[in-house]
């Protein structure tokens, strides 16, 4: 696998790809009309829990090389930033773009840039809490679940 390949499977598994896999975005859930609770208390809303630094943790279906890390980060504005490298392939990519929760979709804007186009991209957030956020991208070629674990960045 080349380093370009690495770091555009992270991408998509990372739901941030659409495009190059060619899928239909998953459809997004009724909005709930009361917000969960914890204990008696109302838990945040995702709008909130979303904004924050999260580091890639796992992606199932197809896994990632073990040696490549992503970082990618929510910012309350709408703005996103994601940095993915491979120190053993000696490879770094830094994407900035925007982002938008519609219910349980997560859609994505990349700018392009000297190294690549831009990209619009969807998935589905199947959990989000304060420590972890996962999100799941559609089907692969042999009709697998595509899933991507994210865990909050607690560096400052």
């Amino acid at each position: 696998m080349t380093i370009r390949s690495s770091a555009c499977a992270l991408l998509v598994l990372a739901g941030l790809g659409w495009t190059l896999v060619g899928a239909e975005p998953p459809v997004a859930p009724a909005p709930r009309l009361k917000p969960e609770t914890t204990a008696g208390k109302p838990k945040k809303p995702w709008s909130e829990l979303i904004v924050g630094k999260w580091k890639f943790f796992k992606a199932e279906n197809p896994p990632a090389p073990p040696t490549l890390s992503a970082l990618t980060e929510f910012t309350a504005d709408g703005k996103v930033m994601t940095n993915v490298s491979d120190p053993v392939r000696g490879f770094k990519l830094v994407r900035t773009g925007t982002y938008k929760l519609e219910g349980a979709i997560l859609r994505v804007e990349y700018a392009p840039s000297k190294e690549e186009e831009g990209e619009a991209s969807e998935a589905k957030i199947e959990s989000l809490t304060e420590d972890e956020l996962i999100i799941s991208n559609g089907v692969d070629g042999v009709g697998r679940q595509m899933r991507t674990i994210f865990k909050r960045d607690m560096k400052k």
